[in-house]
């Protein structure tokens, strides 16, 4: 009997390695397959049930589809965000991908009765939502942003994300994603903020004149090109605006809202934020008499000195702003071909006043709330943690060390070449 030869023994072995690997690289069903992608969701609370009401956008691309006929909008209930998610699995009958979900839309009323902890905990731990992800509070339903955003013609990301980065930067001057709402839900005294974006009835009049406008002007990104060729009556019967305002939690709870104006507060404290406009109003110079001024910020530095006096902490913030004028309304306005020209000195203490008044409204909300919004523990626990933490200590209750704080402001307004 003739022996087998090494070539067939390395033959047989190498369709022994093959059979191995075939189960996993031929016979496995394909993932996609049984994945349904999820671009954005909405939580709201359950009209059906004690519980909430999971919706998600997903990708249902078709061929020859429009942008607008590639997402689809499914909801399921459930007693918690656990037992929603499990429905729509079940409903679906596949896996929920949400590595692709970049937009989190959570409504009042799930902000006012739950802890948002045990809202995120199971998407992040258990269905690996990432944390990059953005949040946005809303006082409609949520369900219906994203039903908007498909009407608008295109996926939650698109649409929401340019409103909430501008909310972020110009003017809730904080981040708003889901790892930020873990750091401030695990640091000893951080406020956590959240961005409120609304949906309004669309002027069918006013939307046919124009692309887009106000606040929604970054809702309009995959609207564009089908506005100029539709008629009035196809244009979308809902606009998404940020009302520049949003929401105060501590500790996973929602405390407060925040307004317009304790944003622009807020955002004084801020290095990191973009700069907005200040209009300076009753200005009264050689130039200009009981004039309005609008100021365009080019740079603003800050420094900080915190003391403790007679177990009273006290802020002093020395601001040093850099802008130009943009704008002048006056009645005695001759000209307004160099503004510049009409920049003076009697800017500051009207500058002066306005950072006052407006910080002075974010310390008594805080005073309201028993909320540290300007960070005032970071800042004095960095800069003298000992006598700090010995203040701490002297308090009844310690989490009442930001209505105690006394804040003093210095602003320098220079002319920005």
């Amino acid at each position: 009997m003739q022996k087998p030869r090494l070539a067939h023994i390395l033959f047989a072995l190498m369709v022994a390695v093959a059979f191995l690997l075939l189960p996993q690289s031929v016979t496995t069903p394909a993932q996609y397959g049984n994945t349904v992608f999820v671009v954005g969701l909405g939580i709201d609370k359950s009209d059906k049930q004690d519980g909430l009401s999971l919706s998600a956008q997903i990708v249902a691309a078709k061929p020859n589809a429009a942008a607008s006929e590639s997402y689809q909008i499914i909801t399921s209930e459930g007693t918690d965000m656990i037992d929603a998610m499990d429905n729509m699995r079940k409903e679906l009958g596949k896996l929920l991908g949400l590595s692709h979900c970049y937009v989190v839309v959570v409504s009042d009323d799930v902000c006012t009765e739950y802890n948002l902890l045990t809202i995120f905990d199971p998407l992040v731990r258990t269905e690996h939502l990432g944390t990059n992800v953005i949040l946005a509070h809303t006082n409609n339903k949520a369900k219906d942003l994203l039903l908007a955003c498909e009407e608008i013609g295109g996926d939650a990301q698109n649409v929401l994300e340019s409103l909430t980065k501008y909310n972020d930067e110009y003017v809730i001057n904080k981040d708003a994603s889901i790892y930020d709402f873990y750091k401030n839900y695990y640091a000893p005294s951080a406020t956590g903020l959240i961005v409120t974006l609304d949906c309004e009835d669309q002027d069918q009049d006013q939307a046919s004149g124009q692309k887009s406008s106000g606040g929604s002007e970054s809702t309009n990104g995959g609207q564009s090109e089908q506005s100029e060729t539709q008629s009035n009556n196809t244009l979308p019967q809902k606009k998404i605006v940020n009302p520049g305002a949003g929401v105060a939690f501590y500790k996973g709870k929602k405390v407060a809202d925040i307004n317009q104006e304790l944003i622009k507060g807020l955002g004084w404290l801020d290095t990191s934020s973009k700069y907005s406009d200040v209009k300076l109003e009753h200005i009264n110079t050689k130039k200009l008499q009981d004039a309005t001024v609008t100021l365009s910020q080019l740079g603003c530095t800050l420094n900080y000195k915190s003391s403790i006096n007679n177990n009273i902490p006290t802020l002093y913030v020395d601001f040093v702003i850099s802008a130009k004028i943009i704008g002048i309304e006056s009645d005695n306005l001759v000209t307004v071909t160099d503004l510049a020209s009409y920049f003076d000195d009697a800017f500051t203490p009207a500058l002066q006043n306005l950072v006052s008044t407006q910080l002075e409204q974010v310390c008594e909300f805080q005073r309201e709330h028993k909320l540290d919004i300007l960070n005032f523990y970071k800042i004095f626990n960095t800069q003298m943690h000992s006598e700090w933490q010995k203040y701490l200590a002297s308090l009844d209750d310690p989490t009442d060390y930001a209505t105690q704080v006394q804040v003093f402001i210095k602003a320098t307004l220079k002319q920005a070449n």
